[in-house]
C-alpha cells in the first residue's frame, strides 16, 4: 500500500482530510501512464483529500485499513471483484460511507463507469 502512511499520522494528530479518502485498488503503470502510485506518494502536498493506492498483489483481507473510520471513502478499480473486496474491508473498518467505482479504459485519458455501489445504497448500479 501506497499513501496511507501519512493519512495514518494525520489520524493519530487527531486531524482528517476534509474530503476523505480516494483509495485505488488495482492500477498498473500500464493502465495509468501518469502514475497514480505516485500521486498517492505526494498526496500530503494537497491534504484535503487522501489518495492511498492497493498494489494488485495485496491481499485485501489482510489490510488494516483503520484510516478510514469516520471518513468518506472513494474506491477506484478496473476489477469489479477487487473493488467490492475492498469496498467491504472499508465497511468494516469504519468508514462514515464508501462508495465504489469500477472503470473500463476507454483511452489515455478516458474511463467508462461501468458499476457503482454505495455503502448508503443512495447510488447503486451496474451497467
Amino acid at each position: 500500500m501506497i499513501g496511507h502512511q501519512p493519512l495514518v499520522a494525520m489520524r493519530l494528530a487527531g486531524r482528517r482530510p476534509e474530503f476523505g479518502v480516494s483509495i485505488e485498488t488495482d492500477a498498473t503503470p500500464s493502465a495509468y501512464p501518469a502514475g497514480w502510485a505516485e500521486f498517492a506518494r505526494r498526496w500530503k502536498i494537497a491534504p484535503a483529500q487522501a489518495h492511498v493506492h492497493i498494489g494488485p498483489a495485496e491481499h485485501v483481507p489482510r489490510l488494516d485499513l483503520r484510516f478510514c473510520v469516520g471518513l468518506d471513502v472513494r474506491v477506484e478499480g478496473m476489477i469489479s471483484s477487487r473493488v467490492r473486496a475492498v469496498f467491504e474491508v472499508c465497511k468494516l473498518a469504519g468508514a462514515r460511507r464508501v462508495t465504489g467505482h469500477v472503470f473500463i479504459p476507454r483511452g489515455p485519458e478516458t474511463a467508462e463507469l461501468v458499476e457503482l455501489m454505495d455503502s448508503r445504497g443512495a447510488a447503486t448500479w451496474q451497467a
